[in-house]
């Protein structure tokens, strides 16, 4: 064998022991540091878990409410330029019937089909307005739970059920009046009782609140009744309908013309009276073929949100949501031992997450509780929107 050969072989004898012992010593030690930090998580004290639990369960109260708020607003934009197409169409179709020379059969538009069509366009809104108020209704009876919160989360929901109303409003007169009346009448019952919860609370949180039902009085049986009025309003059997759309919407300048003139246009057909044929469209066909598609598919996102958000609510309000907080001993600041900077885990909802921001500060639950909240809920929220769009 040649030197050079002996050489090569030696250089890769020696290249080939390198490799084995660093993989070793890096084994070793990657299980040495997995041994090592099983040693030291621990688990936090069970009563200690139950008050970080209910804090961060009333702070995800008030992320769900905030989540319904910023949808109403999103939803109020979307559903006024849809409403402004669909009185330009309703216009349209006006216009047209009057100039209609054909006998043929045009869809009469009396006012409980434009009131549905309208109403069928603002539905996000109202269903999110009607998910507020079952969540007020809760906070009513729930003063044991939010404690100290009770005031500013009744005048939170207060303020969204009123802007609720005002979308509505905004609507104009195919939106039954009674719905915008009923989210109005609760939303200030409701933001009232939170404020002067908020300024009567000093120190006894049960005595100074007393009686909430009695407090706020009936307003949630009004809703309720003024809602059933809305949905007879724009039911398929509602007394009004007008059988010739001139004489309900027709403008009067335009009639006015047509005596003074004694002659019209003549046109055969009205495919701007077609398009509102109830008939024939379901609401979500009509507000697709008006407002175009991309209208009804935020439409049906918001609704798909508001009842993921609904379901977060009743779970939440039913039940212990974190069940087990792990921490790594090592973490400890050694002059605050009851603050863990990393290597926190908490248990929520069946599943493990790692605590990413803030501090798990076991003296002091609410800021713990309202950290874990906050990620949590960004985490459902960022979850559930990535499996909307696959």
């Amino acid at each position: 064998m040649t030197v050079q050969a002996i050489t090569f072989t030696m250089t890769t004898i020696s290249v080939y022991l390198f490799c084995y012992c660093f993989l070793y010593f890096s084994c070793t030690f990657a299980e040495g540091r997995y041994k090592r930090q099983a040693i030291n998580v621990t688990e936090l004290d069970v009563t200690i878990v139950k008050s970080i639990d209910k804090e961060a369960r009333k702070q995800l109260m008030f992320l769900i409410a905030d989540r319904l708020n910023d949808t109403v607003s999103t939803q109020s934009d979307l559903a006024g330029n849809c409403q402004s197409k669909l009185n330009g169409t309703i216009d349209g179709c006006s216009t047209c019937k009057a100039d209609l020379c054909t006998n043929i059969e045009i869809p009469s538009l009396s006012e409980a089909v434009l009131s549905k069509i309208s109403v069928g366009n603002y539905r996000p809104i109202t269903y999110a307005g009607e998910v507020l108020k079952e969540i007020a209704q809760w906070a009513v009876g729930a003063k044991d739970f939010l404690g100290d919160r009770l005031g500013p989360f009744l005048n939170n929901i207060g303020d969204d059920l009123l802007e609720v109303a005002k979308v509505l409003i905004k609507g104009g007169k195919y939106i039954a009046s009674p719905a915008a009346d009923a989210f109005k009448s609760l939303g200030r019952t409701i933001g009232n009782a939170g404020r002067e919860i908020i300024q009567a609370i000093s120190g006894d949180v049960t005595n100074v609140i007393g009686d909430i039902k009695g407090l706020i009085g009936k307003p949630f049986e009004d809703f309720e009744n003024a809602l059933k009025t809305v949905r007879q309003t724009i039911s398929e059997k509602a007394p009004v309908v007008l059988n010739t759309i001139k004489d309900a919407v027709l403008p009067v300048w335009e009639r006015t013309l047509g005596k003074l003139f004694r002659r019209k246009r003549c046109v055969s057909s009205c495919p701007s009276c077609n398009k509102l044929d109830i008939k024939k469209n379901t609401i979500s066909q009509i507000i697709d073929s008006v407002c175009g598609s991309d209208t009804t598919k935020q439409k049906k996102e918001a609704m798909a949100e508001i009842t993921f958000l609904k379901d977060l609510y009743n779970k939440t309000k039913d039940n212990e949501q974190i069940t087990k907080i792990e921490y790594d001993l090592s973490t400890a600041e050694p002059d605050s031992p009851n603050q863990v900077y990393m290597d926190s885990f908490f248990t929520i909802g069946g599943k493990q997450m790692q605590l990413m921001a803030g501090v798990l500060n076991i003296s002091s639950p609410d800021e713990t509780g309202m950290s874990i909240a906050q990620q949590f809920f960004a985490t459902e929220i960022a979850n559930r929107q990535s499996s909307t769009t696959v």
